[in-house]
């Protein structure tokens, strides 16, 4: 029976995740916590195989949690599961952090090939796997728009095109939640 320890500050999170990975044979989640102090003590106490640890929590974040965990059970693989994670660019910080592997929740579905990875020894950065083609500069994503004249004779760049042709708009990603903000779990 593999045992897992979640770590988040969001209940919601916690639940979603636990139902999720006790759906699947042989493995159980031994316990929770809220915050990076907890899941340090509840790591030592509870001596799971896998820690799931979200990275923005209070009292000590996920990083150094992951930290002091492996520092004291250097066998024990530790997964970043957090809006945060993903990103290429991060993946060597989160890496010297400690973490064995880091997903993304909005790709909750790969949480079980993540934990069977590194349940039998490996790693699962999905930052990794981004092609690297991808993150380009957005001259090599959109062509560049000719400057068009404007009143006084000049010529001024136009804002890059979207795909449908429209003016690129700034968009805002979702960030998780500041700790405390929004839910009425005592963590």
């Amino acid at each position: 029976m593999a045992r897992i320890l979640l770590v988040d500050d969001h209940a919601e999170a916690r639940r979603g995740a636990r139902e999720l990975l006790e759906a699947h044979p042989g493995w159980e989640v031994c316990g929770e916590a809220c915050d990076g102090m907890e899941a340090i003590e509840k790591a030592a106490a509870l001596k799971p195989d896998i820690v799931i640890l979200d990275l923005s929590m209070p009292k000590m974040s996920g990083a150094a949690a992951a930290r002091v965990i492996r520092s004291t059970a250097p066998g024990v693989p530790v997964l970043l599961f957090s809006l945060y994670a993903g990103d290429p660019q991060m993946s060597d910080g989160f890496r010297a952090a400690g973490f064995s592997g880091d997903l993304n929740k909005a790709t909750a579905d790969l949480l079980i090939e993540a934990v069977q990875t590194l349940l039998q020894g490996g790693t699962y950065f999905q930052s990794a796997a981004v092609p690297r083609t991808i993150i380009a500069d957005d001259a090599t994503v959109r062509p560049e728009q000719p400057p068009t004249p404007s009143a006084d004779g000049t010529h001024q760049a136009s804002p890059p095109a979207s795909p449908n042709g429209s003016a690129d708009v700034a968009t805002t990603a979702t960030a998780e939640p500041a700790p405390g903000s929004g839910s009425s779990d005592p963590c």
